[in-house]
């Protein structure tokens, strides 16, 4: 398990760093769970962490800030 801070995101609501993200999956030949951090601002990025096949995304912020809906992310994260 790694999880991945983009430290010059975390807290900015500016969204995920997919290519660092997209770099750290192909990396490790997804082999690795990797749990997405830094940044997180909407539900298009957990749409583009889902589609990574990333293993999970934390998304403290935007969800204090009510940029982001739990439920409808625990749903897009599973698939629904």
């Amino acid at each position: 398990y790694f999880i991945f801070t983009d430290i010059s995101k975390d807290g900015t609501l500016s969204g995920v760093n997919a290519e660092q993200l997209k770099a750290l999956a192909e990396g490790t030949d997804e082999q690795c769970n990797i749990i997405a951090s830094g940044g997180v601002h909407t539900i298009e990025d957990i749409k583009i962490c889902k589609a990574m096949n990333l293993y999970g995304t934390i998304c403290g912020k935007s969800i204090y800030k009510g940029t982001l809906d739990l439920r409808e992310a625990i749903a897009v994260a599973e698939g629904e």
